[in-house]
């Protein structure tokens, strides 16, 4: 009797296959799922975000151990990052670099929250980059709406709640890798995130904005 599981295209199997486990960093999407893009029907679900997490991990395993067993090679973007730490933190000090006048307008708690949320995200890069300004126990412990509010300004630095949808960041082409922008403002540093882990010297051009397309939207030059 065959495996349950398969994995296949309509042309030949893949080599290669990238993956992020879910981690803290989808706890606003578990509270929130609309607006950071994912299934509506988390909503309903009445699990606390622990166990909720903890079955997401556990079925992301199953699905790696499936790919493996197909003898398809499945890097994990975490494991990528943590090799490139120095890389990470100058792309966060650029980031917070181009926000940082924005961040005046803020009362002086939330100012303190962002600026201490940021430092903790150098101190732990590959974590800070995931979990973005929710490293901060200030800024975590700030009500919901004000984090929107705060992510929505500034456009950036915010957890990467949907980056185990890896296929849309990122497109592969015979001759190289093709940097994509995404249409939602909640997924904009994926590309960049990816970029990092898998090296710039594997790219060979960028797309830019363009009028088709879902999640990602795009047009070559």
């Amino acid at each position: 009797m065959g495996s349950e599981f398969h994995c296949n295209t309509e042309t030949e199997k893949p080599k290669i296959i990238l993956v992020h486990e879910p981690g803290l960093e989808t706890r606003l999407a578990k509270a929130d799922p609309i607006f950071w893009g994912f299934d509506p029907s988390l909503k309903d679900d009445q699990r606390p975000f622990e166990e909720w997490l903890e079955d997401g991990k556990n079925e992301h395993r199953i699905m790696v151990s499936v790919l493996q067993n197909e003898g398809i090679n499945v890097p994990y973007v975490t494991f990528l990052l943590q090799q490139r730490p120095q890389e990470i933190i100058k792309y966060l000090n650029a980031q917070f670099a181009k926000v940082e006048p924005k961040i005046g307008a803020f009362e002086t708690e939330v100012q303190n929250a962002i600026r201490e949320a940021y430092e903790a995200m150098l101190e732990s890069p590959v974590h800070g980059l995931l979990l973005g300004l929710e490293s901060g126990k200030k800024f975590e412990q700030l009500p919901y709406a004000r984090k929107l509010e705060v992510y929505k300004r500034l456009g950036t630095l915010m957890p990467q709640t949907s980056l185990y949808y890896t296929q849309d960041p990122v497109i592969s082409s015979p001759s190289g890798l093709i940097k994509s922008r995404m249409a939602m403002f909640v997924r904009k540093q994926e590309p960049d995130i990816l970029e990092i882990a898998l090296g710039k010297e594997n790219y060979v051009h960028r797309l830019r904005n363009g009028t088709e397309g879902g999640d990602v939207t795009m047009s070559s030059y």
